[in-house]
């Protein structure tokens, strides 16, 4: 539990909640964390992060909705969709935790987000072995969505594509607008739209 003078700053409680899913957390850590940390809400459609704009932090998903996306040739290809209770950013090879300068971090709805400072994840890595466990298992899961949206992308139709997002992510059918779940699944929006209204129709 977090000692009274913590109650305070509430704002950082859903972090500590999501880091002690993983592992326990000493009052040390936990007091750092929340003296470091900071809780931002963004509109609607704003950038988190831009090559412009780079903040060297990631974020934990409070509430909302956000997108990770690359530009190529003029177009955005959407890379991952994320929602509450996760940390969002580039998971890079040097680091578990480090934002690359070519993405952009985009909200889909308006969005509170805890920010991380690389700073103060280098701390915690630096006095308390459980980051350690936490930063393997945000690894993990990250990487595990990777995969899955690798192994998607290479399903040879929209209906099996589409058909995968059901299975493994539909909480994000109903909230995520067409045009990036079409750019996620790498397909156009058009067929997407098509075949949404079939599926629609046909469950009537």
């Amino acid at each position: 539990m977090i000692d009274p003078q913590a109650e305070d700053i509430s704002p950082i409680q859903p972090l500590i909640t999501y880091f002690e899913k993983l592992v326990s957390l000493p009052e040390a850590m936990k007091k750092l964390i929340i003296k470091e940390t900071t809780s931002v809400v963004y509109k609607k459609n704003k950038f988190i992060v831009s090559p412009i704009d780079l903040e060297d932090a990631v974020y934990f998903i409070v509430k909302g909705a956000v997108r990770g996306f690359v530009k190529d040739s003029g177009q955005q290809i959407t890379t991952w969709i994320s929602v509450e209770d996760n940390i969002v950013g580039t998971f890079s090879n040097d680091s578990p935790f480090k934002v690359e300068k070519n993405d952009y971090i985009q909200t889909i709805e308006e969005t509170e987000v805890i920010v991380i400072p690389y700073q103060l994840i280098e701390m915690l890595y630096l006095s308390f072995h459980e980051m350690s466990i936490i930063g393997r298992k945000v690894l993990k899961f990250h990487y595990h969505e990777s995969k899955e949206r690798n192994f998607m992308i290479r399903l040879p139709t929209t209906e099996r594509r589409f058909a995968r997002l059901r299975q493994t992510h539909p909480h994000l059918l109903s909230r995520i607008p067409l045009q990036h779940l079409a750019s996620y699944l790498g397909v156009r929006i058009e067929t997407l739209s098509r075949l949404r209204s079939r599926i629609g129709r046909d469950s009537h």
